[in-house]
């Protein structure tokens, strides 16, 4: 479950850091239905397949609602998103170098 009050997209786009301090954040509230990571990324998918995201210096800003409930939220670095792409597109022994 995530504790995010009043928190919308045009907030946290002014914020200069997340929750814990960090420039990049992501919440997202705990499912039954999927793992964690999982999670994180149908989140993803559905904030920017439903335009619920925007972009500045750098940064793509996240909401995820459902039925008018906040899902998730997050600021991610541009260069943070590119990059999971590329693992997302690794194979195993691709990923396995990339570990040691």
């Amino acid at each position: 479950m995530i504790r995010v009050s009043k928190t919308t997209l045009s907030t946290v786009k002014g914020e200069p850091a997340g929750p814990d301090g960090a420039k990049e954040f992501l919440v997202v509230r705990e499912r039954s239905d999927m793992s964690a990571v999982n999670a994180y990324f149908y989140a993803i998918r559905n904030s920017l397949a439903h335009g619920s995201f925007d972009y500045g210096e750098g940064f793509y800003v996240f909401e995820n609602r459902s039925k008018g409930k906040l899902q998730a939220i997050g600021r991610i670095h541009e260069t943070t998103l590119l990059r999971w792409i590329d693992l997302c597109d690794m194979n195993v022994s691709e990923l396995k170098k990339v570990r040691s």
